[in-house]
């Protein structure tokens, strides 16, 4: 019976520990904290940290969250999907009413949002077209259920379906709703707002202008939603505090040369996205424009997971950072050190600078030198917003 009322006590102990998520900060001072029991409002931060002590930081000098272990997505996929010019991405239900110059989506979890038919970029209504880019025409790309493909300017949805203007037509068409497989619109990004940012595990993207964390639920109003919503932590990937002026912009949004391609043995092997991040094989060089107000460089690579276990001492990749205001940053990525994780401050340039991304072979030659950039992102903080 004791051994029983012992076994029951352990287990109540060790509950709240089970359930507790880690998350893991990274502040304007280029820091890492992993953390516990998160807590978040408009002043500061508090949680646990990893040695059960206190931790308390503002608010303003918090750039982003991460749920490191948070949960899968099994919900069943929505049968909309928007991506915005600022980089929101929305799924949901189609709303069809009588104004065609918004479209309003229903979201399983944050509720309504009406959504301005100039913001979107992309609109999917099945998973068809989903390697496709807007034509260098102008116009937006239609791609219809059947598998063909129409340009012209999309004019919204009505109660009856889409109205499309086809090219060189003065004279928009209505086509059934069901006959689309995705829309594609040339957009120029817009300005730079203080939203914060969420990710979900669903992939759902949205902006709103404060986010608030207690008790692992976090309190949002979405920037384009019609209420406040509430959602368990589990469904949350990733927080930007971006209401301070601090953002990470990844490397691949910024104006980008490719100096010197990637070669071997007479191959061309040009870089390669995929969910993981960037796939780049030696020797190469990059070029890329540093966003203005950078005040830091997070870059953290490994060797590519492809490469045979029976082969991984085979690749040594010598990599360089290049930037005219700091000195060089190397590091030799091999079988002994397979993994970098660099913080770079930097401090920001009076004109636009560029960092020079160079990945040289070692000793082994080029033949498995194949390296997977999981994080390249500049830390920006710009405190002339308002």
């Amino acid at each position: 019976m004791q051994h029983r009322i012992h076994t029951l006590l352990l287990l109540l102990a060790l509950t709240p520990a089970l359930h507790a998520q880690t998350w893991q900060l990274f502040d304007t001072s280029l820091r890492t904290h992993t953390l516990l029991d998160l807590n978040i409002t408009n002043l500061s931060i508090t949680a646990r940290d990893t040695n059960d002590q206190r931790f308390t930081l503002p608010t303003a000098q918090a750039v982003r969250l991460t749920n490191i272990h948070a949960p899968a997505d099994e919900s069943q996929p929505a049968n909309a999907f928007i991506r915005l010019a600022d980089g929101q991405q929305l799924f949901g239900s189609l709303r069809l009413t009588r104004e065609s110059d918004i479209i309003n989506l229903e979201h399983p979890r944050l509720g309504r949002f009406i959504i301005p038919l100039s913001a979107i970029t992309r609109l999917s209504l099945t998973p068809a077209a989903a390697d496709l880019t807007a034509p260098d025409s102008g116009y937006d790309l239609i791609v219809l259920s059947n598998g063909d493909r129409i340009e012209g300017t999309f004019l919204g949805l009505t109660t009856t379906g889409t109205r499309i203007l086809l090219a060189g037509s003065d004279q928009p068409i209505d086509l059934p709703l069901d006959t689309i497989a995705a829309v594609l619109r040339p957009q120029n990004p817009p300005a730079n707002t203080r939203n914060d940012r969420v990710t979900l595990n669903d992939g759902t993207v949205v902006d709103a202008p404060r986010v608030t964390l207690t008790s692992n639920r976090l309190a949002l109003y979405p920037a384009l939603g019609t209420r406040r919503a509430e959602l368990p932590t589990s469904h949350v990937t990733q927080i930007d505090l971006r209401h301070n002026g601090s953002r990470l912009v990844p490397f691949r949004q910024q104006p980008t040369r490719i100096v010197e391609p990637a070669n071997a043995y007479g191959l061309d092997i040009p870089p390669r996205l995929s969910p993981a991040g960037q796939h780049l094989h030696a020797p190469t060089t990059h070029e890329i424009t540093l966003p203005d107000n950078t005040v830091g460089i997070i870059l953290n690579a490994q060797l590519d997971p492809s490469i045979p276990e029976t082969r991984r001492h085979w690749p040594d990749i010598a990599l360089t950072l290049t930037l005219s205001n700091i000195p060089p940053h190397s590091a030799l990525i091999d079988q002994h050190n397979p993994a970098i994780n660099l913080t770079i401050p930097v401090q920001p340039a009076p004109r636009a600078d560029t960092l020079t991304l160079d990945l040289k072979t070692a000793q082994r030659g080029p033949v498995l030198d194949r390296l997977l950039i999981t994080q390249a992102e500049f830390l920006v903080a710009d405190k002339s917003q308002n």
